[in-house]
């Protein structure tokens, strides 16, 4: 039951132990109670996730149930009346965000519950939208229904649909320029593989274009070279396309974005670079690529991009000067990386420009890196936070890889004062550094290290070196053979060079 429904309960509770013998008291918290009543209940109805809960306002009387394939649905049997249609949409109108029932009971017949609820309601609501003042509709656990695009109505600000299958999205689509004045954010993602996805993401983007106020689009549907008309869009901020198959003949100027999210299937992966070339988006902060689709990464087809194709995209990157975080996830592979796959440390020279760079991941691209090139990167990205190069990339063939020794990491500590979390491929061996005993750097904020490979004969003077530069560190260790990694944990946790030593245990960096 809704906690809203046992608000008589609760005040009488209070009455109870107030006392009828003291009035003045009584009259204080009927004042106080009046006072607060219509903010309590808009905080106690501005989320509904289960129907059933504003349902239940009707009287027993109008509802029935049946069960359907072991779920328990509710109809109308009878009309309520106008008071108590009154009431229920009392409830209704506090209701800010709707969303489908995380309960995992539900999904199996949530098609099947969402009809039977809000079906009837639809049909027998007596005038004015169901929901007046709904500003948040978001369908995460199951395909929407038709009752979503009776939905689509203002003040709606936030659209969230995933699984739209291709019954419902034209309907949805269709619906969508009732809310062309509200609308501000607009997730909307098939379920799987449409026969005309293409027209369906031409027709998206016909009706984007009367919207007053949108700043983000996310969508999986194809965009065609008709996405041009999106860069007209004078609000948009942030943008998320999942596949991107013809690129525009003209310019991009998307001359507010923000955010630019890409996941391009490797089949339309030669549109990925011409599509950097032609968008214009001189504010740009955010830039994140996905090669490939993660759940088709086991296919043949997924191979590690060439080294000479990495280095092209960088350049074109490199363009985006205000870029604040930039991420490269490709497919992950198991073969070792060949000599055309494999990054020199100059082919991340076209990032070095982007001096504004807080966050880089590009996890999974074998790069060889040498302490000069840390020493240059370490100089062009000063305020860098999280950094992470190469970790994932040696699960193909670690020895095919250049290893950094531990004092390959000195010019992040002494040049990046707010690095946070640094992983690059680094090795703890036999190899002592000489730059032990010399003159360190300050003790480094960084709380997550990686170290990729670690041979047999932990080094004491390597292990002293972490401990010193980064006392705060949690290592995270990639090596198949977990004696050296015991070894490490064991070694790491003895010294106590800065007052406290190195925090135990092996968790991962997510």
């Amino acid at each position: 039951m809704h906690a809203a429904l046992q608000i008589d309960e609760v005040v009488q509770h209070v009455a109870d132990n107030v006392g009828p013998e003291d009035p003045s008291t009584l009259l204080h918290m009927s004042l106080a109670c009046r006072a607060f009543f219509d903010p309590a209940m808009n905080a106690l109805w501005r989320v509904l996730r289960d129907p059933e809960c504003l349902m239940r306002v009707l009287p027993e009387r109008t509802r029935g149930s049946a069960e359907v394939d072991g779920v328990v649905t509710f109809n109308l049997v009878m009309p309520p009346s106008e008071a108590e249609w009154q009431r229920f949409a009392g409830y209704a109108q506090r209701v800010r965000v709707l969303e489908c029932p995380p309960q995992a009971a539900w999904l199996a017949g949530w098609v099947v519950v969402r009809s039977s609820y809000w079906g009837p309601v639809m049909d027998d609501f007596p005038g004015g939208p169901l929901f007046p003042n709904l500003h948040t509709l978001s369908s995460q656990w199951g395909p929407p229904c038709d009752q979503h695009a009776l939905l689509l109505r203002p003040p709606l600000r936030y659209l969230h649909l995933e699984a739209v299958n291709e019954d419902s999205i034209e309907t949805i689509i269709d619906a969508l320029t009732a809310c062309a004045e509200t609308l501000e954010t607009i997730f909307i993602h098939a379920s799987s593989y449409l026969e005309d996805s293409g027209r369906l993401a031409h027709k998206l983007t016909n009706a984007l274009l009367k919207f007053k106020k949108l700043s983000s689009l996310d969508s999986n549907l194809p965009f065609p070279d008709a996405m041009i008309h999106l860069s007209t869009l004078s609000t948009l901020r942030e943008l998320h396309l999942h596949d991107i198959q013809n690129i525009p003949t003209t310019d991009l100027p998307f001359l507010i974005l923000e955010e630019l999210a890409l996941r391009v299937g490797v089949r339309a992966e030669h549109a990925l670079v011409p599509f950097l070339q032609k968008l214009g988006a001189p504010a740009l902060q955010m830039l994140n690529i996905t090669r490939g689709f993660r759940s088709n990464w086991d296919s043949p087809d997924f191979r590690r991009p060439p080294a000479t194709y990495v280095h092209t995209l960088l350049s074109e990157v490199s363009r985006f000067c205000r870029l604040r975080t930039f991420t490269l996830d490709s497919p992950l592979t198991d073969s070792p990386p060949e000599d055309e796959h494999i990054l020199s440390g100059h082919m991340l020279t076209p990032l070095s420009s982007l001096r504004a760079l807080e966050t880089l991941d590009l996890r999974v691209l074998p790069v060889h890196l040498t302490l000069g090139d840390t020493e240059s990167l370490a100089r062009a990205w000063p305020h860098m936070r999280y950094l992470r190069v190469a970790d994932e990339a040696f699960r193909g063939g670690a020895t095919r890889l250049r290893l950094l020794e531990v004092d390959a990491l000195l010019p992040f500590a002494r040049l990046c004062p707010q690095l946070d979390v640094l992983t690059l491929p680094l090795r703890i061996s036999e190899a002592a550094p000489d730059v032990v005993m010399g003159a360190l750097p300050p003790p480094s904020q960084v709380t997550a290290l990686c170290v990729v490979d670690v041979r047999p004969g932990v080094s004491d003077a390597a292990v002293e070196l972490l401990a010193r530069v980064f006392p705060r560190a949690r290592v995270d260790c990639h090596c198949n053979d977990p004696h050296p990694t015991r070894e490490l944990n064991r070694r790491k946790d003895s010294w106590d060079v800065v007052g406290r030593p190195l925090q135990s245990g092996m968790s991962r960096i997510s």
